[in-house]
This record gives structure tokens, C-alpha cells and sequence, in this order.
């Protein structure tokens, strides 16, 4: 939603955005299984949609290093 003109910004433009991110598909269909409810739906859904980009492949490949602790 940010990404609109602030003209744009209304309490009906913001759930609109709510629905498009929390819902399969975008879609709010007032069935249980259309709401994303588990954090990897929703990843899933919103990459394969073009809303967010799935790093965990790229970040799973490097190697991290902790503090040791004494």
C-alpha cells in the first residue's frame, strides 16, 4: 500500500491490501482454508504471486557463524 499515491489511502484501499496479503490467491472467500494461516502457506502464496521473495534457499546455502560463549 505504500507504493500508492497517499491520495489513494483509505480504511477500504487498506483492507483491500489485508485481504490480498492474508488470503489465498488474494481472496477472502469466508472459508477457513482460504486465510493463510501457517507462516510457510503464506510465504508459498505470496512468492509465488509476486508479493514477497523467498530467500530461504539462497540463505540456507551460507554458512553462519556464531559467538562462542564461555
Amino acid at each position: 500500500m505504500l507504493n500508492e499515491p497517499e491520495e489513494n489511502w483509505s480504511p477500504e484501499n487498506f483492507l483491500h491490501y489485508i485481504e490480498v496479503d492474508r488470503y489465498r490467491g488474494g481472496v477472502c472467500t469466508g472459508e477457513y482454508l482460504s486465510r493463510l494461516h501457517y507462516l510457510e502457506d503464506w510465504l508459498y502464496d505470496n512468492d509465488k504471486r509476486g508479493l514477497v521473495e523467498d530467500l530461504t534457499r539462497d540463505l540456507a546455502a551460507k554458512a553462519f557463524r556464531t559467538p562462542r560463549t564461555k
